[in-house]
């Protein structure tokens, strides 16, 4: 979740899709943010940020419970390259 806006039910919640495809790890895409702290983030590999692949969902799709998390710097490198999307 990159960042969420209104109030419940009708809160907007943005999403970026994150990879583990180890092509996409060795080749990083346009906008594609490597996770260098991916394993106290949570996850089971190296990965990356898809910064080009995002998607809002609704606030009642998400259980509440924390996966994960990434570092500062991953996240403002993130909202830097999701903010160059922007007009």
């Amino acid at each position: 979740m990159l960042s969420a806006t209104g109030t419940p039910p009708d809160q907007a919640v943005l999403v970026a899709m994150i990879t583990s495809s180890a092509t996409r790890v060795r080749n990083p895409g346009p906008g594609d943010i490597a996770i260098p702290e991916w394993s106290a983030a949570g996850l089971h590999a190296l990965s990356v940020v898809r910064t080009r692949r995002l998607w809002t969902a609704e606030y009642r799709d998400f259980t509440g419970q924390l996966l994960g998390s990434v570092s500062r710097g991953t996240l403002e490198a993130v909202a830097e390259e999701v903010g160059k999307l922007l007009p």
